[in-house]
């Protein structure tokens, strides 16, 4: 459990002051550093994590976490500790580092995946009370509004991209393919896997973990 640094491209690793929380999700910007928990919000860095603090996003699953210029965004998942409208799932935003959040939609669904691709915020959803409005939901306008986008057959678990192109991976579904910046989606030959997570390499090369 926790967080881990390596300060030699990964052959070896020490762990941080973080170390009795299930960490799901990490972002990071310079010296500072995010962390998503299992059911205890996000915290947060400014050393390296050297030290950590708890935000005011917390009793809640943190999935995801992506940032647009000065802007955080946290896609979070269910909470059994509230009883607020936003008990289940959304999107969280920051301007100020992380100190304090505010809702800035899509209730009801589990945002497993979050990906700026220009000046847009894509996130890859799932829905608790109907699974059929699963899929990837993308913003123009910094998450203060969502549209659903042509894949929207599934829960999308991760999201990767290199210029217009686009790679989604899907519970069950495998991986699909935008060469369009998100708009069209077809699904590639990784097929009936459930991709967990991606990565696009300054090659080009894309790198997936998945469970069959």
């Amino acid at each position: 459990a926790g967080v881990w640094v390596s300060q030699d491209h990964g052959y070896t690793w020490t762990q941080t002051s973080l170390t009795d929380k299930h960490v799901i999700s990490l972002a990071a910007n310079g010296s500072s550093v995010l962390a998503g928990t299992l059911y205890y919000g996000a915290y947060f860095s400014a050393d390296n994590g050297l030290t950590w603090t708890q935000t005011a996003l917390n009793c809640r699953e943190v999935l995801s976490l992506e940032s647009i210029d000065n802007l955080l965004f946290a896609g979070t998942g269910s909470t059994f500790w509230t009883n607020s409208p936003e008990a289940i799932g959304g999107v969280y935003t920051s301007d100020n580092g992380g100190i304090s959040w505010s809702f800035s939609g899509m209730p009801d669904r589990q945002v497993f995946s979050l990906k700026a691709a220009g000046n847009k915020l894509y996130a890859g959803t799932s829905s608790l009370p109907n699974p059929a409005t699963a899929g990837l939901l993308v913003s123009d306008n910094y998450g203060l509004s969502w549209s659903q986008t042509m894949l929207n057959n599934a829960p999308v678990l991760s999201l990767t991209s290199y210029g217009q192109n686009m790679y989604a991976g899907l519970y069950g579904a495998g991986v699909y393919y935008s060469p369009d910046g998100g708009t069209a989606w077809w699904q590639t030959k990784m097929t009936g896997n459930e991709v967990i997570s991606m990565f696009a390499d300054s090659w080009h090369d894309i790198f997936q973990y998945n469970r069959e």
